[in-house]
């Protein structure tokens, strides 16, 4: 199990993204936050392209079908998943306004930044606590004020370290609990419904089969697939401190995408904006009628390809919740048996006891948790 120790576990991780293709991100950190922002990301985008669906006047967006009952179904099956999806929240403005208030959010993005905002602000506060008060807890000389005075630094009622982890383990429990109940009891349910529906003979199915002699197969999909790889790598470049910035909630419901430029290109972004342009020129020599049926397919489709991947990043995002309030859970317990450990005897040797403790290093530690949450919020911003 290893000795108890003030710094804390599942909260920094490697970053797992340090190149796209095989292009180096400039600047890469090596460590980031645990709720990763391209995660974050991949379940934004998905939500954009949710509100684009038409669900006012289906066939002024996607074209005439001769069977209205398919009609009506899908437009159905889009007003229920544009509602749950509606329900993560994506509006950034509002969610700025939460930070720094007691109590969180009602949607789970507001939330997600909100948790992170608490957690960048608690460790720079034990940062700093650490950095003023250990060297003021080495320069004393008698064993026993020493033991007094780093027991109040960790377990002071209502301020020492102990109580800091306390309540980062509730902001991530909480967390937890939100996304749980979002992801399985609202967006799971609609997604399901709505990967059942596509699944059989739909106007789905009608469109393609209306489309894909006219543009060729797979082009209109492959549209869908490529934009999101194309956003993906926006996300991707955010986390090596690129300048650039693409708003999701922004994006139009059909392509191409104007992305934005960057201080390094991305080569990967380049040919996917290639294929994408060279696709949508095929689909603009289509007739209008088929040109809103294109728009059905690549929308619809890109998003039945995209369930799975939101699926998986939902799952992280809770994976990475839990382990957080896991790790804060652990790291609370282990202040307070250093407490309870420290003794006049073993504060002749603060050196030895700080060493096996991670006192040493738990200014540095706790700065990181800072900066990584900080650079996290940071690009959750951009969306």
């Amino acid at each position: 199990m290893g000795n108890p120790s003030v710094n804390p576990s599942n909260v920094v991780i490697n970053n797992p993204i340090t190149e796209i293709g095989s292009q180096k991100i400039p600047n890469a950190p090596e460590k980031v936050f645990a709720l990763q922002i391209s995660e974050l990301g991949k379940i934004q985008f998905f939500v954009a392209q949710v509100q684009h669906l038409g669900v006012q006047n289906f066939s002024e967006q996607y074209g005439n079908f001769q069977d209205k009952a398919l009609e009506n179904k899908a437009t159905l099956l889009f007003k229920n998943l544009q509602e749950s999806a509606g329900q993560f929240g994506s509006d950034t403005l509002d969610i700025m306004k939460t930070i720094g208030t007691d109590n969180p959010p009602d949607n789970p993005f507001a939330y997600i930044i909100w948790t992170a905002s608490k957690i960048q602000s608690i460790a720079m506060n034990i940062s700093n606590f650490m950095e003023s008060g250990l060297p003021a807890i080495s320069r004393e000389k008698d064993p026993a004020k020493r033991a007094e005075d780093l027991k109040q630094l960790l377990t002071y009622e209502g301020a020492g370290v102990y109580s800091y982890l306390t309540e980062l383990k509730n902001y991530s429990q909480g967390l937890n609990k939100a996304l749980n109940s979002y992801f399985s009891d609202i967006l799971k349910p609609a997604g399901h419904a709505f990967g059942e529906y596509f699944a059989p003979a739909t106007v789905l199915s009608v469109a393609e089969k209306n489309v894909t002699p006219l543009s060729g197969p797979g082009r209109i999909q492959r549209m869908g697939i490529n934009n999101f790889k194309l956003v993906m790598s926006t996300y991707d470049w955010c986390i090596g401190g690129s300048k650039g910035q693409l708003k999701l909630s922004a994006l139009p419901p059909l392509f191409p995408v104007s992305a934005p430029a960057f201080d390094v290109e991305i080569a990967q972004r380049a040919a996917l904006l290639k294929q994408i342009g060279d696709d949508n020129a095929v689909i603009n020599k289509l007739g209008t009628d088929e040109q809103k049926q294109s728009a059905l397919v690549a929308q619809v489709g890109g998003m039945l390809d995209q369930s799975d991947i939101v699926h998986d990043s939902a799952q992280t995002l809770l994976k990475a919740a839990t382990g957080m309030a896991e790790g804060f859970s652990k790291c609370a317990a282990d202040v307070l048996a250093i407490s309870n450990a420290i003794t006049p005897e073993n504060m002749k040797d603060l050196t030895v006891f700080m060493a096996n403790t991670g006192l040493n290093t738990a200014k540095d530690a706790w700065a990181e948790v800072q900066t990584t949450a900080n650079a996290f919020i940071n690009c959750a911003k951009m969306m």
